[in-house]
């Protein structure tokens, strides 16, 4: 991937120690509006971003911000980004010893890949990710329910996502995209959500019965609206 110059530039002419120093504490990596906060959302986009940081540091090795004494293993993550679906696709059309033979290579490679970042622990990932987010949440906050590093959720409906391009930005990663039927954040870390196939997801809830009490209170909440939309 391509990492845009803006960024780079300026975390090229940054002090040597960067401002976030490899913590995310003060970022915009995980991020909440206050009007997104204990709200229901219906109808709505998940953005899943592929293998978000190791692209990253390829890109800033590329522009000389990562040392030569990492070349081996930027090649590598470039070698498997670039074959990894090959991978996937091989793993899957084979069966028996092959099959678990090829699949392990392919989580090898993934392993690696996706370790990266904690090997080099170069700070300039957070601070490169901080701009993007800070400048999509300036400029689509209306649209930005919640972002989790590399998640992306968005007030847009299915329909009106595959209609028209909203958010051009994306355009510069590999993602996944899921439309959500309901979407509820307590707070960073703590929210629920409900996949298009009906599966419920809840995530950072600490305590159990807290995380039911809020459960219960979001599936009432979508059976009241169902019966509503039928007129009962």
């Amino acid at each position: 991937m391509k990492l845009n110059e803006k960024y780079v530039n300026k975390i090229a002419t940054n002090d040597i120690h960067p401002k976030f120093g490899g913590n995310i504490s003060g970022t915009k990596l995980i991020h909440i509006s206050d009007d997104s906060r204990g709200k229901l959302y219906e109808n709505i986009t998940r953005i899943d971003f592929n293998a978000m940081y190791p692209c990253i540091l390829v890109g800033l090795f590329n522009d000389g911000l990562i040392g030569e004494e990492w070349k081996d293993d930027i090649e590598r993550v470039q070698w498997f980004l670039k074959n990894r679906a090959d991978l996937k696709r091989l793993s899957i059309g084979l069966c028996g010893e092959e099959a678990v033979r090829v699949a392990g290579e392919y989580q090898k490679w993934k392993t690696h890949c996706n370790s990266l970042y904690a090997k080099i622990k170069s700070p300039y990932v957070i601070e490169y990710v901080d701009m993007f987010y800070t400048d999509l949440i300036q400029k689509y906050g209306d649209l930005i329910i919640y972002n989790d590093v590399d998640t992306l959720y968005l007030n847009i409906d299915k329909i009106s996502f595959q209609s028209k391009e909203w958010v051009s930005e994306l355009r510069d990663f590999s993602y996944d995209v899921q439309f959500i039927n309901y979407f509820y954040a307590e707070d960073i870390y703590s929210f629920i959500e409900q996949e298009e196939s009906g599966h419920v997801n809840t995530y950072g809830f600490k305590d159990e019965q807290d995380k039911m009490q809020i459960l219960n209170l979001v599936k009432r909440e979508i059976r009241r609206r169902k019966l509503e939309k039928i007129g009962i």
